[in-house]
């Protein structure tokens, strides 16, 4: 009998919720789906970039090499080029800002971001500030595989007798 009387309140909560969210956030609407056709603009225009390919930012303004081997923080009023491999150490945080950019060296094999185990990558980016990583090629010039990307290594189980792979 308890579990009814839950259910039904539960029940009942839902379609209260229902209700009032339809009021509030539920637009009529000529269309199917949840894109307008053209000519009217997107919804999601300020806050998606459809078309990061072809997107023109800002000329890099710090090259990044190596090891980081000290907390670090990457603002957002310089662009980052990462040539090569760039390792955060064991114990080492890295903090980058929203609304940083950071390019991968299309120049140099392998660049790539490596958060070593034991260290910190934080990187809380907001819709009006993403942090983004892209590759170092001009506009129109991208393609998958220009950089080796973020890796975060840790602890998962893997098949490598020992455990550890490299």
């Amino acid at each position: 009998m308890l579990t009814s009387m839950k259910k039904l309140l539960s029940l009942f909560c839902f379609a209260l919720l229902a209700a009032g969210a339809s009021a509030q956030f539920i637009e009529q609407v000529n269309y199917r789906g949840a894109f307008a056709p053209a000519p009217t603009p997107m919804w999601t225009d300020g806050w998606t970039n459809w078309d990061p390919q072809n997107t023109a930012y800002p000329a890099t303004t710090k090259t990044v090499t190596g090891h980081i081997t000290t907390n670090t923080t990457w603002t957002k009023d310089k662009v980052y080029l990462l040539s090569g491999v760039v390792y955060v150490d064991t114990l080492v945080t890295l903090t980058i800002e929203p609304g940083t950019i950071i390019r991968g060296d299309n120049s140099v094999a392998n660049s790539a971001l490596i958060i070593k185990r034991g260290a910190k990558l934080m990187a809380i980016g907001t819709a009006c500030e993403p942090i983004v990583f892209t590759s170092s090629l001009p506009a129109g010039s991208r393609t998958k595989g220009d950089w080796g990307g973020v890796i975060l290594l840790g602890r998962a189980k893997n098949n490598i007798t020992g455990g550890v792979g490299y």
